[in-house]
């Protein structure tokens, strides 16, 4: 089902074990196959270090974003921003 990604931010996302794990801050998408590969968390809740989960762990959409936890949230996966680079093609 086709969502505007403008309609995610700011939702909670929870585990299925009902874990909070934070605020959908940003959305990783990768361009080249168009699809969305992790949700960044807000920066301010970690001391600025941006974190994320992959998006292939998301079950589903709604009010809020249900995750699958595992290890990979159990580490809260470090996305570093100056890897994510977004080319604009014109």
């Amino acid at each position: 089902m086709p969502v505007r990604i403008s309609r995610l931010y700011g939702l909670d996302i929870y585990t299925n074990k009902a874990r909070y794990v934070g605020n959908a801050f940003d959305f990783i998408i990768d361009v080249d196959k168009g699809e969305v590969v992790a949700i960044s968390l807000e920066e301010e809740s970690y001391g600025g270090k941006v974190l994320g989960v992959p998006y292939k762990r998301v079950l589903a959409v709604g009010d809020i974003i249900l995750i699958k936890e595992g290890k990979e949230e159990q580490k809260r996966v470090k996305l570093e921003k100056e890897k994510i680079k977004v080319e604009a093609k014109v």
